[in-house]
């Protein structure tokens, strides 16, 4: 292997008290990845989502919406016999993976709409949610860095130590998390349209990472876009 004087300046950055600090975007990414993949459980799709899915969450009320009935409707699966579920969420619907059951899907996608319109919000929060764990590491991480740094004991030893025990934190936080995210009403709004089968296959980083997903897609509907259709008909 050639020498790459890059890893040299790369070395002196890290041990040296003040460098860390331009090596922050690098340890973002290794929470993403190392938390993502081993303490999460989040697939390759559910990867190179994260970064969409959190954006739309913030600023999508539909996004949310779907997500919250997603979460819902995972709950509703596992109480009814189901192994734990996750899944993600876009403006018109959602899609819960390892299951293949369209009919189950669909009949517990309904009850948990109905079961959140009556006040149930203990259904939004699903413990297993990869995306909000991943979060949740990656805002304990920075947490812990700001106050390394206004202490002055910020170096590598103690950046690493602080995203270490964000690892072990997030599992803790992430519930948290998703009451205050997917707290609001917008859910109600929707209606259940229909459950569909689906085999996905994604590829990340110019094919050196694949998987294939299989498993549910719900489609969503407001009921305001609905009445619209009805008056325009």
């Amino acid at each position: 292997m050639r020498f790459n004087p890059l890893w040299l300046m790369l070395l002196f950055l890290f041990l040296f008290s003040g460098g860390w600090i331009l090596l922050m975007p690098l340890f973002l990414v290794m929470i993403l990845l190392c938390g993502g993949i081993f303490l999460a459980g989040a697939s390759t799709r559910g990867l190179t989502k994260a970064p969409r899915q959190i954006w739309d969450v913030l600023f999508n009320a539909r996004v949310r919406a779907n997500l919250t009935l997603c979460h819902a409707a995972c709950n509703v699966l596992r109480r009814n016999g189901w192994p734990e579920l996750t899944g993600s969420a876009s403006a018109t619907g959602f899609f819960i993976d390892g299951i293949d059951d369209e009919n189950a899907v669909y009949e517990a996608s309904v009850q948990a709409l109905a079961r959140l319109k009556n006040g149930e919000k203990s259904l939004r929060i699903v413990a297993a949610s990869p995306l909000f764990r991943v979060v949740a590491m990656c805002l304990l991480a920075l947490f812990l860095v700001v106050l390394l740094a206004a202490a002055k004991s910020a170096n590598a030893v103690s950046v690493v130590a602080a995203v270490v025990l964000s690892w072990f934190v997030a599992p803790y936080v992430s519930p948290s998390l998703q009451g205050i995210a997917l707290g609001g009403d917008d859910v109600t709004a929707l209606q259940v349209q229909g459950a569909t089968f689906r085999i996905l296959t994604v590829t990340a980083w110019e094919g050196r990472f694949s998987s294939v997903e299989r498993g549910v897609e719900v489609s969503t509907a407001a009921k305001n876009v609905i009445e619209a259709e009805i008056v325009e008909d």
